[in-house]
């Protein structure tokens, strides 16, 4: 009898430490999908708020591409705190085509075309209704390269903001900050620019922001913006939620940090400061941020 009671605890004692082997393992398995779900739930584009409103577009005393100073208004949106990192568009594009490399720098070489690409894809990555439609789809694998793109502002996916919404939000928004660079009237409070940043970008959000808690609005790299650029386009007065010309050659582009026209790159920083280039340009200084629908 008490061999046959040995064998039996033998027999429960091996059964129960298979049972917390098995739960042990589940709780394992659990944990790394747990793991990977929150990997794959992490934010890549962090976006701020910005409430909409009218303000004095243009300087008088800028650029002759700048003046005159025109009423516009826009609508409420959200515009990601930074520069579109490396990070981030790897995760999208499983591609990094920047010139000077690092997780947390703003990805660059990216020309106009590849940044609406990336906007689409982060859409459907994140569930979201794409904005951009080019030979009736917003399937971006079924582009034709350089083929005409449309903007959808009423879908709530990612896009590239109007040139309005780039200064508004350069400005502060409604804090309608009257600051000569984004957040400062002190450069280098602000921006990484041609006189501090030896010649190379920075990474995100390592200067002060601006009021909205926007990061690198003036300095690092140019961003592009949906508009057509046009030198006299201010010229037509007022403009209301405008989404710029409704045609043309060249894409606009805000915010750069130098220029071989300019002595140290400061007055390129500047909020009213306007520069374009052809879309399908792929520049080591050019990369974007993105807004989507409030």
């Amino acid at each position: 009898m008490k061999k046959s009671l040995s064998a039996v605890i033998a027999v429960m004692v091996a059964v129960t430490m298979m049972g917390c082997a098995s739960s042990s393992k589940k709780s394992q398995s659990e944990a790394e999908a747990e793991g990977a779900n929150a990997s794959e739930s992490t934010v890549l584009v962090e976006m701020v708020s910005v409430k909409g409103g009218s303000f004095s577009m243009g300087s008088e005393s800028g650029e002759s591409d700048e003046y005159p100073v025109h009423g516009a208004s826009v609508g409420s949106f959200k515009m990601s705190k930074t520069e579109v990192t490396q990070a981030a568009y790897k995760k999208i594009m499983k591609k990094n085509p920047s010139y000077f490399v690092g997780e947390n720098l703003p990805v660059e070489k990216v020309s106009w075309y590849d940044a609406v690409v990336f906007c689409n894809k982060l859409s459907a990555y994140e569930g979201l209704t794409p904005c951009y439609t080019s030979g009736g789809t917003t399937d971006t694998s079924k582009w034709a390269a350089q083929a005409a793109v449309t903007c959808n502002f009423n879908a709530n996916g990612y896009r590239l903001p109007t040139e309005a919404e780039w200064e508004y939000a350069a400005r502060g928004g409604t804090a309608k900050e009257s600051f000569l660079y984004a957040g400062s009237d002190s450069i280098d409070e602000v921006a990484w620019y041609e006189a501090n940043s030896e010649n190379k970008t920075h990474e995100v959000g390592t200067k002060n922001p601006n009021s909205l808690g926007l990061f690198d609005m003036s300095g690092n790299v140019w961003e592009w913006c949906w508009d057509y650029y046009s030198e006299d386009f201010y010229r037509g007065g007022s403009q209301k939620d405008t989404k710029g010309p409704s045609s043309g050659e060249k894409r606009v582009l805000r915010g750069g940090s130098r220029s071989n026209s300019y002595g140290d790159g400061s007055s390129v920083c500047r909020v009213t400061n306007r520069n374009y280039a052809n879309p399908s340009e792929r520049y080591y200084l050019n990369g974007f941020r993105v807004v989507t629908a409030d």
